[in-house]
């Protein structure tokens, strides 16, 4: 009987073992089958993880603090970050700044399959010049996610829109302007 990969229904999470063997003549089966040993090694069935960086869709305002996402929803929850990687890149595609290679702080986790990390950007962007920020990450067993980039741009020209109404009430007898927003 020969199993063959296609024939497995792996698990995400589980570990299986897999031993490579040598054999000779299989076409023929007159021919007795002989297996010589070759290797026994372990492998590991996971799921790609979903990350994002959190409140980033569409070309938004530079915010200097961003929270990098790394999700197993319905996928491998067993698939563990180990660190992480925030990239800020130019318009040339050069990196600006860096987080560098940082281990991953699990106590800041809220769910089971899920992973964030934040990073503080302490440089001024030009504005008006379009910059991405990049986040990836690698697991507990070596797993290398892509980077995930997002466009982002420190604009002078966005004006806050606000909506407020202030009045004010003058107390002579206790000597203080009470003032409302």
């Amino acid at each position: 009987m020969h199993l063959l990969v296609s024939d497995l229904f792996p698990q995400a999470g589980q570990y299986y073992k897999v031993q490579i063997a040598c054999v000779d003549d299989i076409s023929n089966p007159e021919t007795p089958i002989i297996g010589y040993y070759s290797t026994v090694g372990v492998v590991k069935c996971t799921t790609n993880p979903n990350i994002s960086i959190k409140d980033r869709e569409g070309i938004l305002n530079h915010t200097y603090e961003y929270t990098g996402v790394y999700s197993q929803k319905n996928g491998d929850i067993t698939e563990k970050v180990y660190s992480y990687c925030f990239n800020l890149y130019d318009e040339s595609n050069n990196i600006v700044a860096t987080s560098g290679e940082q281990i991953h702080n699990s106590s800041n986790d809220n769910e089971i399959y899920e992973s964030s990390d934040t990073w503080i950007v302490y440089k001024a962007l030009e504005p008006n010049v379009n910059y991405e920020i990049g986040y990836k990450v690698t697991t507990m067993n070596g797993y290398m996610t892509d980077e995930i980039r997002y466009p982002i741009v420190d604009s002078e020209t966005v004006l806050p829109n606000v909506h407020a109404t202030l009045e004010t009430e003058t107390n002579i007898e206790d000597g203080y302007i009470r003032v409302y927003l």
